[in-house]
């Protein structure tokens, strides 16, 4: 670049700051928000100070970082600069040069992945004692007080054991795990599935401790290499073929691995319906020129109907002794007109033949906030006799895994 090139390009970014702080400076003067005000502040002078003087230079240190972090993060989301040139720009990059954003990838032929789903599968192994310790301190990408799975998980597979009640760990796998191809720019995707390397040592652990985990990866990517689609292109979730897939597996494995006792079958049937959806990556994108850079999902969802073709209901008071403890992947097509009995929960009860309770929030993926609900409503464990603990297998990576007491502790 010439020197008269360099500086244009210093005066084109000096103008856009000026620009910046002028447009920000006159929504303070309204009384709006501006992007300078928000959580995790950063500190003053005199507060790194103190900081420093009570918990050290490293710690104040911490604090400064995620104060400039949080600045960055909401001067890129929420500066009026940012809201006028984003469009523009993310519409070039997206459709253009194939380029997401912080928090999407994008893959060929419009697939859209999550950018936590690729961390998961490309980061160090979740369980490393390196990469617990680093996830444990303040200000690290995934910090939280526990990242290790295993203690929390055991201690609930214990009080539910005390109770009579087995429980079965059901990590769903991330997209990018069944359907890789779009990811690869050159070349082929190996035969071997892939997986963080923790995964395979998480499923022997929890198995020696008498806790069983259903793995559905094998049979989702045998049926994706078949060319099956099982996941929805611009949404993190997995469409009605993936969750057949995946309920049928689910159902096989609760029957041979658990003691669930013989139900009289429960009459469900499958009808197909037609729905549209815009997918929640496409959202995280954000609009472009001309609204959203990706057009919406056209997509079939497999209603469960009972006897009379009365859309069979799975709620957390139905007469049930399987109840499924969920995220967003147990709830996925809920939302939809006409789709609220079209979710993994009753895909799961038609593969089982048997009614299925089910609790489930989106991004719902901390253990101590599950053993919650459970403490909250007591009923949603009466009369059960298996607990499958679903959630998205990112999660064993970027989750908070802190035990917490199924039973409330006396003083």
């Amino acid at each position: 670049m010439t020197r008269t090139g360099g500086w244009v390009l210093t005066a084109v970014l000096l103008a856009v700051l000026a620009v910046g702080a002028v447009r920000e400076a006159a929504r303070w003067q309204r009384g709006e928000p501006t992007a300078f005000a928000g959580p995790d502040p950063i500190p003053s002078p005199s507060a790194f100070l103190a900081s420093w003087r009570s918990s050290g230079l490293l710690a104040a240190n911490r604090r400064l970082r995620t104060g400039l972090a949080a600045l960055e993060d909401r001067l890129g989301r929420e500066s009026a600069v940012s809201a006028d040139l984003r469009p523009a720009a993310q519409t070039v990059l997206t459709r253009h040069l194939a380029y997401g954003n912080s928090q999407v990838i994008v893959g060929r032929q419009s697939w859209l992945y999550f950018r936590t789903e690729f961390d998961y599968l490309t980061g160090h192994p979740f369980l490393a004692a390196r990469e617990l310790a680093r996830r444990r301190t303040l200000g690290a990408r995934y910090a939280v007080p526990e990242p290790d799975p295993l203690p929390g998980l055991l201690q609930l597979h214990a009080e539910l054991a005390e109770r009579g009640i087995e429980l079965v760990f059901f990590p769903v796998p991330v997209k990018a795990q069944v359907h890789p191809e779009p990811l690869a720019r050159m070349g082929t995707v190996a035969e071997s599935t892939i997986e963080n390397p923790s995964f395979p040592e998480l499923v022997r652990r929890l198995g020696d401790a008498g806790l069983p985990v259903y793995d559905a990866l094998p049979a989702l990517r045998a049926a994706a290499r078949e060319g099956e689609e099982l996941y929805l292109p611009t949404d993190t979730h997995w469409n009605a073929a993936g969750m057949r897939v995946a309920a049928a597996g689910l159902a096989q494995f609760l029957s041979q691995r658990t003691k669930l006792p013989p139900h009289p079958p429960a009459g469900l049937r499958r009808r197909s319906v037609a729905h549209e959806l815009e997918g929640d990556q496409t959202r995280l994108l954000g609009l472009g020129l001309d609204g959203a850079i990706f057009p919406n999902e056209k997509l079939e969802v497999d209603e469960i109907v009972g006897l009379g073709e009365v859309p069979y209901s799975v709620v957390p008071a139905a007469a049930s002794d399987l109840l499924l403890l969920g995220d967003s992947y147990a709830l996925v097509f809920s939302a939809l007109p006409g789709g609220r009995t079209a979710s993994f929960a009753e895909q799961l009860a038609f593969a089982l033949d048997r009614p299925v309770r089910r609790s489930a929030k989106v991004a719902a993926n901390n253990l101590a906030d599950r053993v919650h609900w459970l403490r909250q409503e007591p009923a949603l464990l009466d009369g059960v006799r298996v607990v499958v603990y679903e959630v998205t297998a990112r999660a064993l990576a970027s989750a908070d895994w802190s035990a917490a007491n199924l039973q409330p502790q006396v003083p």
